[in-house]
């Protein structure tokens, strides 16, 4: 897995990071939310077509994060110091730690409101 980080964070350009993760959340976030509507394809292979999908999303969001942060120390001036280097870093967990955290607290807060009677229920087709 190293090796493949190394590879991404010399060869491919912010663009084709960029590039990637759009291609990413295009290809993926329609099958999931595809997937989560039972009534249109058998619940048994939706769950596992929702599973893989959410899983290669996990592994490519952790994948194009790293490599983000492995490049953005070395995207500064040549002249720059460690000590700059570093907290620029920092600065980038933060980042990263308060978009997670921020999403979570929207998503409970919404669970807990606006969605409260949506989230959980299957569309069931009345009888004719």
């Amino acid at each position: 897995m190293q090796s493949s980080l190394q590879w991404g964070a010399r060869t491919l350009s912010p663009r084709t990071q960029l590039l990637l993760a759009l291609l990413r959340a295009v290809v993926l976030v329609p099958v999931i939310l595809a997937c989560s509507a039972p009534q249109q394809f058998d619940p048994r292979l939706a769950r596992w077509v929702n599973l893989f999908a959410v899983f290669v999303l996990g592994l490519t969001n952790g994948w194009l994060s790293t490599v983000c942060f492995m490049r953005a120390p070395k995207a500064l001036p040549p002249d720059t110091p460690n000590a700059v280097a570093e907290q620029a870093s920092s600065v980038m967990v933060i980042g990263l730690f308060l978009g997670i955290s921020m999403g979570c607290l929207v998503a409970d807060q919404l669970g807990k409101t606006a969605l409260k009677g949506h989230i959980g229920v299957c569309f069931v087709p009345e009888a004719a």
